[in-house]
């Protein structure tokens, strides 16, 4: 099973509110239904209120937050193939929560 990583490049707090932009890299195993990654975990909040990933190159990436993963789909709009080494897979997001 891929385990995605996440490295925070700016925090902001507003009110009860914080925003967290950094960049998310995939693994070098893609695992059907996402790869492993638990965002309130990682960046240290109780809850996440949404989450924008943006695309890289062809891939489309999407948080799953029940299930703690994020998952990758090709151009075509379909979830990329188990295996697949997604690890030059770079791109950032932005996360809103408390």
């Amino acid at each position: 099973m891929g385990a995605a990583s996440t490295s925070v490049i700016k925090k902001t707090i507003a009110g009860n509110k914080r925003l967290i932009s950094g960049k998310i890299t995939m693994s070098n195993s893609y695992a059907t239904g996402g790869d492993t990654l638990n965002l309130e975990s990682a960046l240290g909040l109780n809850s996440i209120d949404s989450v924008v990933i943006n695309p890289y190159n062809g891939y489309a990436l999407q948080a799953d937050l029940t299930n703690n993963k994020i998952k990758a789909y090709a151009s075509a709009g379909t979830e990329v193939t188990a295996t697949t080494d997604l690890s030059g897979v770079v791109t950032y997001f932005q996360v809103i929560g408390r």
